[in-house]
């Protein structure tokens, strides 16, 4: 199994969670100054514990709603390429 480095856990969540610029929205729902991401980024803080259990619910809130989101494009995608590969 990869060890994966708090940097790297804090990017892979935040892109999930906020999209390509990220670390402002996440130090704002982790009510943190956007300094502290940066100094947990380059490694001068750790990151404390609790902050890895909010960002799991972060994810864990978001979950339902993307699966509903994927679920509704999967389907209105099915039936558009359905509809357009009738003959005419």
């Amino acid at each position: 199994m990869v060890e994966t480095d708090d940097a790297q856990m804090l990017t892979i969540a935040g892109l999930a969670l906020f999209g390509e610029h990220w670390k402002n929205p996440l130090a704002r729902a982790l009510n943190i100054k956007r300094d502290t991401l940066d100094d947990w980024m380059l490694r001068d803080l750790a990151v404390p514990a609790g902050v890895w259990s909010d960002i799991c619910k972060m994810l864990d809130e978001r979950r339902p709603r993307l699966d509903e989101a994927a679920t509704l494009l999967s389907a209105g995608t099915k039936s558009r390429t359905q509809k357009n590969a009738r003959p005419g």
